[in-house]
């Protein structure tokens, strides 16, 4: 009896540390609240900086990209809500500030360095591709899509 309340309360320790621990990892984003735009910034310069071996010159100037972007892109969320039905114009917008945030940046890298960033552009955009395929219908739930075993594609195999 008393070894399996101690397996109880073991087993209600690890699911409760388990718990807690993913909290944490969600951090403000788990909570609700949005990065700001400098967090956004940071984040972004921080991960290019030890992907491509940035200079403190270039660092400090793609940060000022990284910012502009972020700010335009966070503008665009705000006034999403008093354009409703304008998704499309959105996006467009949304679309054209990364391709200059891009432009800009690769003017800031070097020939091995904007070599590195396109491979990283070319590894995201294909990650991007494979979480769409693996949407459920209508774009919801997650997993891939699973044949059953009593399939009916005409075959008896």
């Amino acid at each position: 009896m008393k070894k399996q309340i101690f397996m109880s309360f073991l087993l209600s320790l690890v699911i409760s540390m388990s718990v807690s621990a993913q909290r944490g990892e969600l951090g403000r984003r788990g909570e609700g609240e949005p990065r700001t735009a400098t967090e956004r910034a940071t984040t972004q310069t921080n991960a290019l900086e030890k992907k491509l071996g940035l200079s403190a010159e270039q660092k400090a100037k793609i940060y000022e990209i990284n910012l502009s972007a972020a700010t335009k892109n966070e503008e665009l969320r705000a006034s999403r809500q008093e354009q409703m039905g304008k998704n499309e114009e959105l996006r467009n917008a949304r679309v054209e500030n990364e391709k200059a945030r891009d432009a800009a940046i690769q003017a800031v890298l070097n020939t091995e360095q904007n070599t590195k960033y396109a491979e990283m552009k070319e590894l995201r955009k294909e990650k991007m591709e494979e979480r769409k395929g693996m949407k459920g219908k209508n774009g919801r739930g997650k997993g891939k899509f699973k044949e059953s075993e009593g399939d009916d594609d005409g075959d008896d195999n």
